[in-house]
């Protein structure tokens, strides 16, 4: 039995020694025959994937720090894995992480019956050198991994390894099915885009123009791309604009630029130079940012806001000149396949 869990865990392995996790640091605390992630992983993956294939979805999330013992995340990307790894315990050292984070990989393998080489991972943790000195994260690939994937019959470019996000945030997945059926013959301005995959699904939608305004050239291609791929650039009036959000907003405002329906899912933080504010904090500055997209948006129009931040509260009294009701969806807006049903806070927002 011991040589056979052993076999399957070094299968497609290679030399490398994070194919070979060193038990005698991780013992007493993980039996390497007890397999409880991989055991996880198997009944995860067996239950996903018929639910999956009805929806339409090669991409969703497996594993999200079911057990304690193991504090990483997991999504599934049509036969590859993008797995975020966190520190387990703060008072572990280098070599006890880097054996942890082995062990992760090998259940992995084991539990979904994938190679090395079909796991991009990603670690969600300051890395220290052999002196114990803090370094950066570690500096992203430049690999291309590039793969299509499809979310509800549409497709969509993914990176799985060389960013920090592949480019589809699978948590807005509910949140980008509204969009589509709340588009129809609208004008819909897409905010902070990113990689597009809003504008994607309001152009399934019927939207009349969308407009994806990001600061990002690399993005912006993105986008382009994306609603390439449905055959969608050409569809409706498509715009897609590389530009500070903060500053196109006031532009848009003055050449009496009105939209029917707006995204916003802003970063947390920027502070990028190509910036004119110093700054951008959500927690602090969503007042005066959704008071400018009341701006213009057409009366009765409305906008979907959504932020990450952990300790984020909407300022609903600054915000109750601008917008007649405020509606928080934050618990609908989680997709199915997600434990954590706070990864994410969201509202629609209704112009008086």
């Amino acid at each position: 039995m011991e040589q056979q869990v052993q076999q399957v865990r070094t299968e497609g392995a290679s030399a490398d020694t994070r194919s070979q996790p060193n038990w005698d640091i991780i013992f007493p605390l993980f039996d390497p025959l007890s397999n409880l992630l991989a055991a996880r992983l198997k009944k995860r993956f067996k239950h996903l994937r018929k639910w999956a294939k009805r929806m339409k979805l090669s991409c969703y999330r497996l594993y999200e720090k079911d057990i304690p013992e193991f504090p990483c995340t997991i999504d599934w990307y049509d036969g590859e894995v993008v797995v975020w790894l966190y520190r387990r315990k703060k008072d572990e050292n280098q070599a006890q992480q880097k054996a942890y984070d082995d062990l992760v990989i090998s259940e992995i393998q084991l539990g979904l019956a994938i190679n090395e080489d079909q796991i991009s991972v990603k670690r969600r943790y300051r890395q220290s050198d052999d002196e114990g000195k803090r370094q950066q994260y570690q500096k992203f690939d430049q690999s291309d991994a590039c793969k299509i994937v499809e979310e509800n019959g549409l497709n969509f470019k993914v990176n799985l390894r060389d960013f920090l996000d592949t480019g589809l945030f699978l948590d807005h997945r509910n949140a980008r099915s509204w969009i589509r059926e709340r588009s129809s013959g609208l004008k819909v301005l897409n905010l902070f885009a990113y990689t597009g995959s809003f504008s994607v699904y309001a152009t399934a939608g019927g939207a009349r123009s969308v407009t994806s305004v990001d600061l990002s050239k690399t993005y912006s291609q993105w986008t382009e791309e994306n609603l390439n791929l449905n055959h969608f650039d050409s569809i409706c009036d498509q715009r897609v604009i590389s530009a500070d959000v903060i500053a196109w907003l006031k532009h848009a405002h003055l050449e009496k630029d009105h939209y029917d329906l707006v995204v916003c899912d802003p970063p947390t933080f920027s502070n990028s130079k190509k910036m004119k504010e110093a700054s951008f904090v959500v927690d602090r500055d969503h007042p005066w940012l959704l008071a400018d997209i009341a701006k213009i948006l057409k009366p009765e129009g409305r906008c979907f806001f959504s932020t990450n931040s952990r300790q984020f509260k909407l300022d609903e009294q600054k915000l109750s000149t601008a917008f007649d009701n405020i509606e928080e969806v934050s618990q609908l807006s989680v997709p199915e396949d997600f434990r954590n049903k706070r990864i994410h806070q969201s509202w629609w927002l209704h112009k008086k």
